[in-house]
């Protein structure tokens, strides 16, 4: 494939075969063809980043299958500090290894390997990254204005209403949403305020093909569905889950209750680590739950989003925080007594005080 400077658009490549004796030639009658699909990876390196200039803890971006070249990524970048570009988990002059920036003396957002300096971050914020390698660009979005940003979510329970309504960060390429939906609401994933995504800086919006098991992809435009509440009427949970950036995921769940279980509970009528007697927690919105419980010393709880196991439930992740993918129960506190807790689901935190 030398001289196809395109990394990310298939070489498509052709050969035959001709014969010769003396001053004798045969061209063969067939012509073979091999077609090469290169993986790019691009990630995002920085002070501005959470994993900071170690290499090693870079972010790798999505790529936009609409647009050879093109990746982004949604990620929070510290203002006063600065970012840039590789296209691996090793920094020059590894073999193979390229890192990209600002071109200097030329118009911000101009992308180049060579003698560049680093992309500075003025303001802190979840921004929508996009690079472009085929014209050599890169685009910092942040949602200013309801402008094009971080992700949102647009459907049947706002009225297809434009901007998107925001979702909360999580963490890089994360988002969570409790909107309340009637069941079988359409909606899309949705991160600008208009429905024009001709250009790599445009909007961009996800829907699911059914045809490939209900994976979620990047929408051209048309030819995919529509994402479909299936639960009760009522207040669900919706992640977009973008931390695989070769898989997206996402995630529906039903968020009308949130229960704290345990054997932590000293309360008449709680059994231990029995949903359906454990106590409901009362939503305050944007979020937030909140429970005054009687608590045992040095036991354990979790929170459970629902009145049986199966249901959506948080683990422990650690400094106050929390997650939904496995891990440890909540301690509670070296002194039994009554306690106010409170789960904030859109910051991703717990406490016990």
């Amino acid at each position: 494939a030398h001289g196809l400077t395109t990394l990310s658009a298939p070489a498509n490549l052709k050969w035959t075969v001709i014969a010769t004796t003396g001053n004798w030639s045969q061209q063969a009658d067939y012509v073979n063809e091999l077609t090469i699909i290169r993986e790019v990876k691009v990630y995002i390196v920085g002070s501005a980043t959470p994993g900071g200039w170690d290499i090693a803890a870079s972010t790798r971006m999505i790529e936009d299958p609409r647009f050879p070249g093109t990746y982004f990524s949604y990620i929070r970048l510290t203002g006063g500090d600065q970012i840039k570009f590789v296209n691996g988990q090793n920094w020059p002059p590894f073999p193979g290894a390229v890192d990209w920036g600002q071109a200097p003396g030329s118009p911000a957002g101009t992308l180049t390997a060579d003698n560049e300096d680093n992309v500075p971050v003025t303001t802190t914020g979840v921004y929508r990254v996009t690079v472009d390698l085929a014209n050599m660009k890169y685009y910092l979005q942040t949602a200013t204005s309801n402008g094009i940003g971080g992700m949102g979510m647009i459907g049947q329970f706002q009225g297809w209403s434009q901007p998107a309504n925001k979702m909360s960060y999580l963490s890089v390429n994360k988002f969570i949403y409790m909107p309340t939906m009637n069941t079988n609401d359409p909606f899309k994933f949705h991160d600008g305020n208009d429905w024009n995504n001709s250009a790599n800086n445009g909007n961009r919006w996800f829907s699911v093909d059914n045809s490939n098991g209900g994976k979620m992809v990047v929408d051209p435009g048309s030819g995919y569905d529509n994402f479909v509440w299936t639960g009760a009427n009522g207040r669900m949970r919706a992640i977009w889950d973008g931390s695989d950036p070769t898989n997206l995921q996402y995630l529906l769940t039903p968020a009308g209750q949130m229960r704290v279980v345990g054997n932590g509970i000293n309360m008449p009528g709680v059994n231990d680590w029995d949903p359906g007697s454990s106590p409901q927690m009362v939503y305050q919105g944007n979020g937030i739950w909140k429970a005054t419980l009687i608590l045992k010393s040095n036991l354990e709880i979790k929170f459970l989003s629902g009145d049986a196991w199966g249901a959506f439930d948080y683990e422990n992740a650690g400094g106050g925080k929390i997650k939904y993918d496995g891990g440890p129960n909540f301690p509670t506190p070296a002194t039994a007594g009554s306690y106010v807790v409170t789960l904030d689901e859109y910051n991703g935190t717990y406490s016990i005080l």
